[in-house]
């Protein structure tokens, strides 16, 4: 090789090498993935407003609740009168809203029907949102921190005059101990 073309040459295996030396022969990693977020109902949106009791039933009463999810998962709303986890721990029904892949929208809406309740005594309704919910226990969201909930109260006319009170009773006195010991 010429005295006059090795600079030349040399410059051109630097760049090549340079270049060489720069390429990524790993594949990317995997990007993150979006952790799932809890579903969330969009209370200032339902129908009839939560902070405004319930004052009429009739056979076509229901409940429009608009729930902001995972449109790729697949949700469970379950709902309860008169919820007690002893003596009254099953669910009205069992609503399963299946996933809406491609959808431009995470708000999906639920219709629940509530005018078979019975409408001379005073209910609260309680509906829970979640992806599902664990094994025997139909009041457990899974996984239990992604849920979310929202509560009705029905009053016949209105008023809370036809309600039950609970009076558990007069409380015994009780004396203050001052933790100075006595003598």
């Amino acid at each position: 090789m010429p005295a006059a073309r090795l600079p030349a040459f040399v410059s051109a295996v630097t760049v090549a090498l340079a270049a060489a030396s720069c390429l990524v022969t790993d594949p990317p990693g995997d990007l993150p993935t979006v952790p799932l977020r809890a579903p969330r109902i969009l209370a200032a949106s339902v129908v009839p407003p939560l902070l405004a009791p319930i004052a009429s039933l009739d056979p076509s009463s229901s409940l429009v609740i608009p729930i902001e999810a995972d449109p790729d998962e697949r949700l469970e709303v379950r709902w309860f009168v008169d919820f007690d986890a002893t003596l009254n721990p099953l669910p009205a029904e069992v609503i399963v809203v299946e996933p809406q892949a491609g959808a431009e929208s995470e708000v999906r809406t639920v219709t629940i029907a509530i005018g078979g309740i019975d409408g001379t005594r005073c209910h609260s309704i309680m509906v829970l949102v979640a992806y599902g919910f664990a094994g025997a226990s139909p009041y457990t969201p899974r996984p239990p921190e992604l849920y979310d909930q929202a509560v009705w109260f029905y009053r016949p006319g209105g008023s809370n005059a036809a309600c039950p009170t609970y009076d558990a009773g007069p409380f015994p006195e009780a004396s203050v101990d001052s933790g100075e010991g006595g003598s």
